[in-house]
């Protein structure tokens, strides 16, 4: 585990040393992490796809290749030099091989600008929103092996992350010790977690700078999900134990927090605590919708009148309460089981959710 907690990175200078960007200029990167010593690697081209132009595109990273089973040591040292700025920046770093890029995705390549770094040397890139925003490719310089120009460098080009990926031992120590913590929780494989990202957090981040920095946690594990196993979901059900008991000690479900849990809890959901109180809270779809009298409503929602007065970022937000709204027919899509039920589109319950969500992170992150 990782122990720099209070003093999160601060990976500027002043704009007036700079020779790189101004400020304005940098790349934000989107996720850094305290739980996170070794780069992440993209085992495929399609997880390359999936950040560049797919579920997770909008997400501001690093991304390192190399060339795998190559005999050259410039890779070895500049992986050195990379794992170093993970472990003290507390940063995500991806890393991809070379030899996955060839003529089959050279189009792709070249429409993300990653075309420059599909030789063999090692080479670091910048990517914002999917494309290309600044690349290093190894000559032999300083910045390939030596820590302190790579630093000076990347110091130039990038700003620290908003959001911090945290385990369940770190998020329990600062709601405990924290004068203030705002949590996200999610799962991997959420596709409700995988579209809040791109329509909501990553735009959000990118104009922003928290004076809140939030954790990141992702308790899919916990429901039994095992990403390693032949059948993922083999295991996998909502009502394990651990995950049950996981939702109600951290007060995301109704039988933890009356006020502020939700049902039996769901992701994603976002709260915020102050000095081991929750204070507040937001959950981003999850709405429940009903055919009554051939009218489509949610019947069940996070945004009722009931909790409304106990929300405190709903100022300037149109629609603060969900449940009881009348759903256009064409914006549902019918249960095959059951055709009285179905569920809201994403982009039209974004409509509501979005600013909602977005309302909680200008009342308590910035």
């Amino acid at each position: 585990m990782k122990k720099t907690l209070l003093l999160l990175p601060l990976i500027f200078l002043g704009t007036s040393l700079l020779t790189g960007c101004s400020l304005k200029e940098k790349v934000r990167l989107t996720y850094g992490s305290y739980i996170q010593d070794d780069l992440i690697a993209l085992d495929d081209f399609f997880d390359l796809q999936k950040k560049m132009s797919g579920t997770e595109q909008g997400e501001n990273f690093l991304l390192a290749t190399y060339l795998e089973g190559g005999v050259c040591s410039c890779w070895d040292n500049f992986e050195i030099v990379l794992k170093r700025y993970i472990s003290e920046e507390n940063v995500v770093i991806y890393k991809i091989s070379n030899d996955l890029f060839n003529s089959t995705n050279q189009s792709q390549l070249d429409d993300w600008g990653l075309t420059k770094i599909t030789g063999t040397d090692p080479s670091l890139v910048i990517i914002k929103n999917g494309k290309v925003k600044k690349e290093f490719i190894d000559d032999n310089s300083e910045f390939f092996d030596r820590y302190i120009s790579f630093k000076e460098t990347m110091d130039q080009y990038v700003l620290a992350p908003n959001y911090y990926f945290v385990d369940q031992d770190i998020l329990d120590d600062a709601i405990a010790n924290d004068d203030k913590v705002l949590v996200h929780y999610m799962w991997d494989f959420c596709p409700d977690c995988q579209y809040s990202g791109p329509t909501v957090l990553y735009p959000y981040t990118n104009n922003h700078n928290f004076t809140l920095k939030m954790y990141i946690i992702d308790i899919g594990r916990l429901t039994g999900y095992d990403p390693d196993a032949e059948n993922p979901f083999e295991n996998y059900s909502t009502s394990n134990q651990e995950y049950v008991d996981f939702l109600r000690d951290h007060q995301i479900s109704f039988a933890g927090n009356e006020t502020y849990g939700y049902d039996r809890g769901f992701v994603p959901t976002t709260q915020y605590w102050e000095n081991g109180v929750l204070k507040d809270a937001n959950v981003y779809f999850n709405d429940s919708l009903t055919l009554e009298n051939n009218e489509w409503k949610v019947t069940r929602s996070f945004f009722t009148e009931e909790r409304k007065d106990s929300l405190h970022y709903l100022e300037g937000v149109e629609t603060t309460v969900l449940e009881g709204l009348i759903v256009n027919e064409d914006d549902v899509t019918p249960s095959n089981s059951d055709s009285s039920i179905g569920s809201w589109k994403k982009d039209a319950a974004s409509v509501y959710h979005n600013p909602l969500l977005t309302a909680f992170l200008d009342t308590y992150a910035l």
